[in-house]
């Protein structure tokens, strides 16, 4: 059965548009309750939350309908980041699943739904179909009011993840150090400036004040030129970016220098406790400067396909503990089977006051172009004439790399060209993002 509800990471959609409609919420909420039976029975418990989207009440509302016909334990913990829903389900036993509202780095009008396992690990392809093939089912059968479940308000949830991830680090160590944070007027905007706060840090917080269509919006990890001019105009020592949901970091250094997640894995990489790591996990998408910084350091680069779920297999495939992608999902195993953008930082302040790297020097980065183009229709790449266009452009680039795929969460096709001359990268970037248009646009009428 093909997939159709489920993409790259997680459900994702604009609200008003399957699945995410008034009509199909409720039979989703009964498919996804009916697997948790399935997988663990009745009177599971099952923690529930969402960032800071206008339709995350609507969905929640609508997805608990569903849900709350089964004999389950709902404990609504609202806002929260993804991460921190991944960690309290992991940390506790009583907890088999947990489902987070949230369209991540995406605009307001996009929202979605992750679902978690009991081990704090976004579910797998198999339980992925087996949601979607009862969902089909449910949909063409009568529906049982004999068992129902209940909902309940979990008002401590964020002051639990706080507590977590502070008694994970020395007290007051960031006491002396200016950070300037953009939560993207998302999950983080309230937990982020207070637990670096509580940790000793002066805080200059920005796009802190969600008001349910500004997440995301011109700021947080996809839009940094905000926190770039802020860590610049107070002098402050470090700036970080969240996404909407929290997964994701960017960082900027004091002398207002744009650092992704390949330099932060160099970072991980050459410090304890991965500096013992003779492999990482990257994607198709990390730097070959990253490649060869690594090799130089007696340590391997296994690449896998785009997106953290495709991160986290590959780590428990290798058994390895470190392994990310340029676009800021870090995920360091030892402390969570996910990215979380805040633990991230902390634990690169830790080695960066300890080295005093604060410019954060690592490698040198391989000259590379990223091009987004809005598509109406998703064309198969492989086949005539898409094909012709990507393979005449790659013989352009003899010792570079061209990475040509369409966005698992967005109608867009990314459009990846790497090379040792800036020039020539610059060039077939605009050469092919421009062909591949006009052709997309011509199939699209």
């Amino acid at each position: 059965m093909k997939q159709h509800l489920f993409g790259t990471n997680g459900i994702r959609s604009i609200v008003g548009q399957a699945p995410l409609t008034f009509i199909n919420l409720p039979l989703l909420g009964l498919a996804i309750g009916q697997s948790i039976i399935n997988h663990y029975g009745k009177n599971a418990q099952v923690l529930l939350a969402h960032d800071t989207r206008i339709s995350c009440s609507f969905i929640k509302s609508a997805l608990g309908c569903g849900l709350s016909l089964h004999q389950l334990t709902i404990y609504d913990a609202n806002v929260l980041p993804t991460p921190a829903g991944c960690r309290l389900v992991q940390q506790n036993q009583d907890f088999k699943t947990g489902i987070i509202i949230t369209a991540s780095h995406n605009p307001y009008y996009d929202n979605g739904i992750k679902i978690i396992d009991e081990n704090g690990v976004k579910i797998d392809e198999k339980e992925e179909t087996e949601i979607e093939h009862l969902f089909e089912k449910i949909k063409n059968s009568p529906i049982s009011y004999d068992t129902l479940g209940s909902i309940h308000y979990w008002p401590y949830a964020a002051d639990r993840y706080i507590a977590t991830i502070c008694s994970l680090f020395p007290a007051q160590f960031l006491d002396g150090i200016t950070i300037a944070l953009d939560c993207a007027n998302g999950a983080t905007s309230k937990l982020a400036p207070h637990i670096f706060r509580k940790l000793g840090a002066t805080v200059i917080p920005i796009h802190n004040a969600p008001d349910g269509i500004n997440i995301n919006e011109q700021c947080g990890t996809q839009h940094t030129q905000d926190l770039v001019n802020t860590v610049l105009a107070h002098n402050a020592d470090i700036g970080f970016a969240f996404d909407g949901d929290g997964d994701r970091l960017v960082i900027i250094t004091k002398d207002g220098i744009k650092k992704d997640g390949d330099d932060m894995l160099a970072l991980l990489a050459s410090n304890p406790p991965y500096d013992q790591e003779t492999t990482i996990i990257g994607t198709i998408m990390s730097n070959q400067g990253l490649e060869q910084w690594l090799a130089s350091h007696k340590k391997k680069l296994i690449r896998c396909a785009v997106g953290e779920p495709a991160v986290w297999k590959h780590l428990k495939k290798h058994n390895l503990t470190l392994g990310g992608e340029p676009s800021g999902h870090i995920i360091m195993t030892n402390y969570l089977s996910s990215s979380d953008a805040i633990y991230t930082a902390l634990r690169l302040l830790g080695i960066i006051i300890t080295t005093n790297n604060w410019k954060l020097e690592t490698f040198t980065h391989y000259p590379q172009i990223n091009l987004n183009i809005p598509v109406t229709v998703k064309n198969p790449l492989d086949k005539p004439p898409l094909k012709n266009i990507i393979e005449a452009a790659q013989t352009e680039l003899p010792d570079g790399r061209l990475i040509i795929r369409y966005s698992g969460t967005e109608p867009l096709l990314r459009v990846m060209v790497e090379g040792q001359d800036q020039k020539k990268v610059n060039q077939v970037a605009q050469t092919v993002a421009h062909k591949l248009k006009k052709e997309l646009s011509t199939s699209g009428e």
